[in-house]
């Protein structure tokens, strides 16, 4: 199955779509929208990214964490019966990685945008950090309601 996503970049020159065949060495995980499943959400990942480098295994469980994070703070995902779904597809040049909420609890349509963190509070570094990190992030919206917040990551040494 061939996936199209938005792709956003540091490069507003840069607007193709992503290319992605989820059949390429993809794995899934859904958890419940919980935060103490965030821990099992990050173990999962070290398992399946157990060949990568240590750098991008880390910024992988790093990442993939904030999201997690975000979809069980802001979406359906963090009410009663919610879930999220954590995908990672490798790829020869990249690492993508998906994070799926629930969608909005009201049915709106909302995308998360990047802000300036406040240094002086906490939380809201996520989705910063992510569009800092990132080779490329994005968002999409499904059919069904849910989102997808995706990153990829370079498996080039730079």
């Amino acid at each position: 199955m061939t996936v199209l996503l938005p792709r956003r970049t540091t490069d507003p020159a840069d607007r193709a779509p992503v290319v992605l065949d989820t059949t390429v060495d993809g794995r899934s995980v859904t958890l419940p929208g919980r935060p103490e499943q965030a821990t099992e959400m990050r173990s999962r990942l070290a398992v399946l990214t157990a060949a990568l480098p240590a750098g991008l295994r880390e910024n992988i469980e790093l990442l993939a964490s904030e999201l997690f994070n975000n979809a069980i703070r802001h979406t359906a995902s963090g009410l009663s019966g919610g879930e999220v779904t954590v995908t990672l597809v490798t790829l020869s040049d990249r690492v993508q990685v998906r994070v799926i909420d629930d969608g909005q609890p009201d049915g709106e349509l909302r995308f998360p945008v990047p802000r300036l963190p406040d240094t002086d509070s906490e939380g809201g570094f996520g989705l910063w950090f992510v569009h800092t990190t990132a080779t490329q992030w994005g968002t999409a919206r499904h059919a069904d309601g849910r989102t997808s917040v995706w990153f990829e990551l370079s498996r080039r040494r730079e």
